[in-house]
């Protein structure tokens, strides 16, 4: 049976549901949902990882599917608001008690990698992890 604790908050208009390893930890990892997905998708990757120790983050793009809990419509969505999005589900990660800059990581589904990439650059941020991290080990 899992240990991993759930908690979810709403910032700026974003849906966050966070999975907290059982032990404190200052590393986590940022999930991010692909083109017309909400958090959901990736919350078997976030459970993964709060099991393996680390604090695990998903949250929706605002307007980012019809099933998201965050605002806006999916005719509101814009490379410019998911960037804004990415920003503040970073300074939100790195609020949480003890976190490491150093030890905040990222995971992203499909165009969402390249996102990150030019979200965070200069942030701190340690390299984007792939959807195609075999899971299963």
């Amino acid at each position: 049976m899992s240990k991993t604790k759930i908690y979810e908050d709403k910032i700026n208009g974003i849906y966050i549901k966070r999975f907290a390893p059982k032990s404190a930890s200052d590393a986590a990892v940022i999930l991010s949902h692909g083109y017309n997905a909400p958090h959901t998708s990736v919350s078997d990757a976030a459970l993964f990882f709060a099991e393996a120790g680390l604090n695990a983050v998903t949250f929706d793009f605002k307007g980012g599917s019809v099933d998201s809990k965050s605002d806006g419509t999916p005719q509101e969505m814009s490379i410019a608001g998911e960037l804004e999005d990415i920003k503040t589900i970073y300074e939100y990660t790195l609020a949480l008690n003890g976190m490491s800059r150093e030890k905040i990581f990222l995971y992203g589904e499909a165009e969402k990698l390249s996102n990150y990439t030019a979200a965070l650059s200069g942030c701190g941020a340690q390299p984007v992890v792939s959807r195609d991290l075999d899971l299963s080990h």
